[in-house]
Protein backbone atom coordinates (compact mmCIF):
# COMPACT_ATOMS: atom_id res chain seq x y z
CA UNK A 1 0.00 0.00 0.00
CA UNK A 2 2.82 2.36 0.76
CA UNK A 3 4.44 1.79 -2.26
CA UNK A 4 1.05 2.16 -4.38
CA UNK A 5 0.83 5.88 -2.61
CA UNK A 6 4.35 6.74 -3.37
CA UNK A 7 3.49 5.56 -7.14
CA UNK A 8 0.42 7.96 -7.44
CA UNK A 9 1.85 11.02 -5.78
CA UNK A 10 5.24 10.72 -8.53
CA UNK A 11 2.62 10.49 -11.34
CA UNK A 12 0.59 12.85 -9.79
CA UNK A 13 3.63 15.57 -9.25
CA UNK A 14 4.65 14.79 -12.96
CA UNK A 15 1.03 15.19 -14.36
CA UNK A 16 1.22 18.55 -12.99
CA UNK A 17 4.85 19.67 -13.67
CA UNK A 18 3.58 18.83 -17.40
CA UNK A 19 1.03 20.73 -17.16
CA UNK A 20 2.70 23.59 -15.84
CA UNK A 21 5.12 23.13 -18.73
CA UNK A 22 2.91 22.66 -21.66
CA UNK A 23 0.82 26.15 -20.19
CA UNK A 24 -1.05 27.26 -23.81
CA UNK A 25 -0.45 30.21 -24.74
CA UNK A 26 -1.88 32.72 -27.69
CA UNK A 27 -1.61 36.28 -28.74
CA UNK A 28 -2.86 38.39 -31.41
CA UNK A 29 -1.34 41.66 -33.36
CA UNK A 30 -3.49 44.82 -33.68
CA UNK A 31 -1.53 47.26 -36.15
CA UNK A 32 -2.40 51.52 -35.30
CA UNK A 33 -2.17 54.02 -38.19
CA UNK A 34 -4.19 55.40 -40.87
CA UNK A 35 -4.40 54.31 -44.74
CA UNK A 36 -2.44 56.55 -47.29
CA UNK A 37 -4.53 58.67 -49.75
CA UNK A 38 -6.81 57.04 -52.28
CA UNK A 39 -5.64 56.67 -55.32
CA UNK A 40 -6.73 55.68 -58.47
CA UNK A 41 -5.97 55.40 -62.60
CA UNK A 42 -8.06 55.49 -65.44
CA UNK A 43 -7.87 52.98 -67.97
CA UNK A 44 -9.77 52.26 -71.44
CA UNK A 45 -12.54 54.43 -69.92
CA UNK A 46 -12.66 52.59 -66.71
CA UNK A 47 -11.40 54.08 -62.81
CA UNK A 48 -9.57 51.30 -60.85
CA UNK A 49 -8.15 51.48 -57.40
CA UNK A 50 -4.57 51.26 -57.32
CA UNK A 51 -2.91 49.56 -54.49
CA UNK A 52 -1.12 51.40 -51.84
CA UNK A 53 2.68 52.14 -52.00
CA UNK A 54 5.05 49.70 -50.26
CA UNK A 55 5.82 50.51 -46.88
CA UNK A 56 2.70 53.02 -46.40
CA UNK A 57 0.67 49.65 -45.02
CA UNK A 58 1.75 46.59 -43.27
CA UNK A 59 2.53 43.64 -45.12
CA UNK A 60 -1.72 41.80 -45.97
CA UNK A 61 -0.35 38.93 -45.26
CA UNK A 62 2.12 37.45 -43.39
CA UNK A 63 3.61 33.83 -42.40
CA UNK A 64 4.35 32.48 -38.93
CA UNK A 65 5.70 29.52 -37.16
CA UNK A 66 3.14 26.93 -36.83
CA UNK A 67 2.79 25.84 -33.46
CA UNK A 68 1.01 22.53 -32.42
CA UNK A 69 -1.87 20.34 -34.48
CA UNK A 70 -4.30 22.92 -36.20
CA UNK A 71 -2.22 25.97 -36.03
CA UNK A 72 -2.14 28.79 -38.97
CA UNK A 73 0.93 29.25 -40.83
CA UNK A 74 -0.66 32.54 -42.28
CA UNK A 75 -2.03 35.78 -40.66
CA UNK A 76 -3.78 38.78 -42.68
CA UNK A 77 -3.08 42.30 -41.07
CA UNK A 78 -5.51 45.05 -41.47
CA UNK A 79 -4.47 48.80 -39.77
CA UNK A 80 -7.19 49.23 -36.80
CA UNK A 81 -8.12 45.86 -36.98
CA UNK A 82 -6.83 42.61 -34.49
CA UNK A 83 -5.03 39.64 -36.69
CA UNK A 84 -6.62 36.02 -35.89
CA UNK A 85 -5.46 34.40 -32.90
CA UNK A 86 -1.60 32.89 -33.30
CA UNK A 87 -0.92 29.99 -31.10
CA UNK A 88 2.44 30.59 -29.24
CA UNK A 89 5.10 27.89 -27.50
CA UNK A 90 4.26 26.66 -24.43
CA UNK A 91 5.62 28.10 -21.19
CA UNK A 92 5.48 31.17 -19.08
CA UNK A 93 8.38 33.27 -20.27
CA UNK A 94 7.89 36.23 -22.81
CA UNK A 95 9.29 36.41 -26.23
CA UNK A 96 9.41 37.30 -29.97
CA UNK A 97 7.32 36.00 -32.69
CA UNK A 98 8.68 36.21 -36.04
CA UNK A 99 6.87 37.34 -39.03
CA UNK A 100 7.89 37.14 -41.98
CA UNK A 101 6.88 38.09 -45.83
CA UNK A 102 5.01 35.22 -48.48
CA UNK A 103 8.24 35.11 -49.90
CA UNK A 104 9.53 33.90 -46.75
CA UNK A 105 11.91 37.16 -46.23
CA UNK A 106 11.80 38.31 -42.66
CA UNK A 107 9.54 41.30 -41.58
CA UNK A 108 9.78 41.94 -38.05
CA UNK A 109 9.83 39.84 -34.43
CA UNK A 110 6.91 40.91 -32.56
CA UNK A 111 7.21 40.59 -28.54
CA UNK A 112 4.43 38.23 -26.71
CA UNK A 113 4.20 38.19 -22.69
CA UNK A 114 4.57 34.88 -20.45
CA UNK A 115 0.63 35.30 -20.31
CA UNK A 116 -1.52 32.95 -21.59
CA UNK A 117 -2.98 35.51 -23.98
CA UNK A 118 -1.13 38.74 -24.94
CA UNK A 119 -2.16 41.88 -27.26
CA UNK A 120 0.79 43.22 -29.09
CA UNK A 121 0.02 46.74 -30.69
CA UNK A 122 2.48 47.49 -33.43
CA UNK A 123 2.70 50.92 -35.38
CA UNK A 124 5.25 52.42 -37.74
CA UNK A 125 8.35 53.98 -36.12
CA UNK A 126 9.30 56.52 -39.15
CA UNK A 127 7.65 56.96 -42.23
CA UNK A 128 7.34 53.24 -43.78
CA UNK A 129 6.81 49.81 -42.22
CA UNK A 130 9.96 48.50 -42.64
CA UNK A 131 10.64 50.01 -38.94
CA UNK A 132 7.87 49.19 -36.52
CA UNK A 133 7.54 49.78 -32.85
CA UNK A 134 5.13 47.38 -30.36
CA UNK A 135 3.34 47.54 -27.16
CA UNK A 136 2.75 44.23 -24.89
CA UNK A 137 -0.93 44.13 -23.35
CA UNK A 138 -2.74 41.33 -21.67
CA UNK A 139 -5.38 40.57 -23.88
CA UNK A 140 -8.86 38.65 -22.96
CA UNK A 141 -11.92 39.06 -20.81
CA UNK A 142 -10.09 39.69 -17.78
CA UNK A 143 -7.64 42.14 -18.80
CA UNK A 144 -9.83 44.94 -18.62
CA UNK A 145 -13.04 44.57 -15.91
CA UNK A 146 -16.56 44.93 -16.73
CA UNK A 147 -16.61 48.30 -14.65
CA UNK A 148 -13.30 50.02 -16.30
CA UNK A 149 -11.98 50.77 -19.76
CA UNK A 150 -8.37 50.50 -20.56
CA UNK A 151 -6.30 53.50 -22.25
CA UNK A 152 -2.74 53.33 -23.56
CA UNK A 153 -0.58 56.27 -25.02
CA UNK A 154 1.74 54.65 -28.01
CA UNK A 155 2.45 58.50 -28.98
CA UNK A 156 5.97 59.59 -28.15
CA UNK A 157 4.37 62.96 -26.11
CA UNK A 158 2.82 62.98 -23.00
CA UNK A 159 -1.49 63.04 -23.27
CA UNK A 160 -3.83 64.62 -21.34
CA UNK A 161 -7.00 62.61 -19.98
CA UNK A 162 -10.24 63.71 -18.50
CA UNK A 163 -12.52 60.88 -17.33
CA UNK A 164 -15.40 62.32 -15.75
CA UNK A 165 -14.05 64.80 -13.17
CA UNK A 166 -10.45 63.07 -13.15
CA UNK A 167 -7.53 64.61 -14.59
CA UNK A 168 -5.13 62.18 -15.69
CA UNK A 169 -1.31 63.19 -17.72
CA UNK A 170 -0.07 59.45 -19.58
CA UNK A 171 3.14 59.14 -20.17
CA UNK A 172 4.68 57.93 -23.55
CA UNK A 173 4.10 53.72 -23.43
CA UNK A 174 1.54 54.14 -20.45
CA UNK A 175 -0.92 52.04 -19.90
CA UNK A 176 -4.10 52.58 -17.17
CA UNK A 177 -7.41 51.02 -16.58
CA UNK A 178 -10.22 53.37 -15.15
CA UNK A 179 -13.04 52.54 -13.31
CA UNK A 180 -16.42 53.97 -14.53
CA UNK A 181 -17.58 56.81 -12.04
CA UNK A 182 -21.02 56.56 -13.67
CA UNK A 183 -22.98 54.56 -15.97
CA UNK A 184 -22.32 57.03 -18.95
CA UNK A 185 -18.94 58.88 -18.45
CA UNK A 186 -17.44 61.99 -20.22
CA UNK A 187 -14.34 61.45 -21.99
CA UNK A 188 -11.66 63.86 -23.39
CA UNK A 189 -8.23 63.19 -25.01
CA UNK A 190 -5.94 65.82 -25.43
CA UNK A 191 -2.39 66.26 -27.07
CA UNK A 192 0.28 68.83 -26.60
CA UNK A 193 0.73 71.04 -29.66
CA UNK A 194 4.02 72.68 -30.95
CA UNK A 195 3.20 75.86 -28.28
CA UNK A 196 2.85 74.04 -25.60
CA UNK A 197 -1.14 73.93 -25.23
CA UNK A 198 -3.68 71.13 -25.09
CA UNK A 199 -5.94 70.23 -27.93
CA UNK A 200 -8.59 67.38 -27.79
CA UNK A 201 -8.32 65.04 -30.47
CA UNK A 202 -11.33 62.92 -29.08
CA UNK A 203 -14.50 64.04 -27.07
CA UNK A 204 -17.44 61.78 -26.10
CA UNK A 205 -19.10 60.02 -23.73
CA UNK A 206 -18.57 56.15 -23.10
CA UNK A 207 -21.50 54.44 -21.83
CA UNK A 208 -20.82 51.78 -19.32
CA UNK A 209 -21.83 48.47 -20.70
CA UNK A 210 -20.65 44.62 -19.17
CA UNK A 211 -20.86 42.60 -22.26
CA UNK A 212 -18.40 44.77 -24.10
CA UNK A 213 -14.68 45.21 -23.07
CA UNK A 214 -13.78 48.59 -23.96
CA UNK A 215 -10.00 50.44 -25.13
CA UNK A 216 -9.17 53.52 -26.38
CA UNK A 217 -6.07 53.28 -28.30
CA UNK A 218 -4.21 56.70 -28.77
CA UNK A 219 -1.73 56.74 -31.79
CA UNK A 220 0.21 59.62 -33.66
CA UNK A 221 -1.46 59.69 -36.86
CA UNK A 222 0.76 58.99 -39.74
CA UNK A 223 1.17 61.34 -43.09
CA UNK A 224 2.60 64.80 -43.22
CA UNK A 225 0.69 68.13 -41.92
CA UNK A 226 -1.84 66.24 -40.88
CA UNK A 227 -4.73 68.07 -39.55
CA UNK A 228 -5.11 66.22 -37.00
CA UNK A 229 -1.34 65.11 -35.20
CA UNK A 230 -3.40 62.32 -32.64
CA UNK A 231 -6.24 60.12 -32.91
CA UNK A 232 -7.76 57.87 -31.10
CA UNK A 233 -8.98 54.26 -31.79
CA UNK A 234 -12.00 53.25 -30.00
CA UNK A 235 -11.35 49.53 -29.53
CA UNK A 236 -14.82 47.39 -28.68
CA UNK A 237 -15.00 43.86 -28.55
CA UNK A 238 -18.08 41.52 -27.18
CA UNK A 239 -16.92 39.68 -23.91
Amino acid sequence: MKTLITFLFATSLIFNLQAQEEKPREMRILPLGDNPPFRQEVRDGARYELAPEPGTVPPPTLLVPAVGEGATGKIRLRLNTPSQTIKLPSGDEPGKLPLKHEDGKPWVEVPFTGQSKTLTLIWRGGRLWNEVRSLTLPDGDQAVPANACRFVNTTSAPIGLVWGSDKKRLKPGEVVVLEFPSKETPLEVLYPTRGGDLRPCLKTIVEQNDLIMQQFLIYRADGEDVRMPVKVYPFRENR
